[in-house]
């Protein structure tokens, strides 16, 4: 997994609307992916993917990290559902990698590129996402050691 400092706090629901309302921008024509957001508003929760029932969980760390400066903690909400939009559209392609070890880190980087490539983001997410692939690329997958 990797290490990173989003946010931590439960989701209120006004902050679960605003996940809801940016899912209807993002999904247009992405209709075979779910979004759930009932671990939201559970501290520490995790936003995933999870390909078995073709759905993404929102937890709390949807939400970027205040005051910092690495890019996987300061994803909007929007590049980070769009993050999890690749991981389902690379899914439904059959591009799969195993989740472990390296292959989980060149899986993540994939997906920070493919979801760049969304018109809805804006240039400050798009730059975002490529400064997160870089990170992933040089700080796991250039220095992983088996």
């Amino acid at each position: 997994m990797i290490k990173t400092k989003r946010n931590t706090q439960a989701l209120s629901q006004a902050q679960i609307d605003y996940c809801e309302t940016v899912w209807d921008v993002l999904k247009e024509g992405h209709d075979f992916i779910r979004l759930d957001c009932t671990r939201a508003s559970q501290p520490a929760s995790l936003t995933s993917y999870k390909p078995d029932d073709k759905t993404i969980y929102v937890g709390a760390n949807v939400f970027p990290a205040i005051n910092t400066t690495d890019p996987h903690a300061s994803l909007s909400v929007l590049a980070c559902l769009a993050h999890e939009l690749a991981h389902a559209e690379r899914d439904k392609l059959c591009i799969r990698r195993n989740m472990q070890g390296i292959e989980y880190y060149i899986e993540e980087v994939e997906a920070c590129l493919h979801a760049s490539c969304y018109l809805v983001l804006n240039d400050y997410d798009r730059q975002q996402l490529y400064l997160c692939a870089s990170d992933i690329l040089c700080l796991e997958v250039i220095g992983y050691d088996n």
